[in-house]
């Protein structure tokens, strides 16, 4: 499962994650794209999903409590950050936080927070957004790696110890 949320903007650049799903379908017929999210471009997203013809494989499913992106966190293999224009995303560190691969569009604070093939994956069109995906659903020890790696990034420049609570 790819995971992707946030508000459902043209920015936010989710698109390119339906035009990938398509390709990605056709070589991966079980791969599943769940975006989350509200918005005013969600009425053009599900234009596109059925279009592409990938009602399947590409499922908005509205906004989700924060129990449910959790759960979603857990059962993902990869989170997608597809926005265009991306000041600082409080849901890439969560994802890293989380152990979950990142593929992002190299753009915004993207691009400075992801080491490309160290905590995630990094991609400059919809081509390599789909071999990024393609990737990591054919090469399951590579999720676990950088699951690793993103979840190490997180507590070095972002978690917090124990220490300053407890005293």
């Amino acid at each position: 499962v790819i995971f992707a949320i946030g508000r459902l903007n043209q920015n936010k650049g989710f698109q390119f994650l339906v035009e990938a799903m398509q390709e990605v379908a056709s070589k991966l017929p079980n791969a599943v794209a769940v975006i989350a999210g509200s918005g005013p471009y969600r009425d053009q997203l599900e234009k596109l999903v059925t279009i592409k013809g990938l009602k399947e494989n590409v499922k908005l499913v509205g906004w989700v409590s924060e129990e449910t992106k959790v759960a979603m966190y857990e059962l993902s293999d990869a989170v997608v950050f597809p926005s265009i224009e991306e000041p600082f995303g409080k849901t890439l560190i969560e994802s890293m936080e989380n152990k979950i691969p990142i593929i992002a569009c190299n753009s915004g604070s993207h691009k400075l927070l992801i080491k490309n093939n160290f905590n995630g994956l990094i991609y400059n069109n919809v081509d390599e957004l789909t071999n990024n995906i393609i990737y990591l659903y054919k090469n399951k020890n590579e999720i676990l790696n950088l699951g690793t790696n993103a979840y190490i990034y997180y507590k070095l420049n972002y978690g917090c110890s124990n220490r300053y609570i407890n005293e």
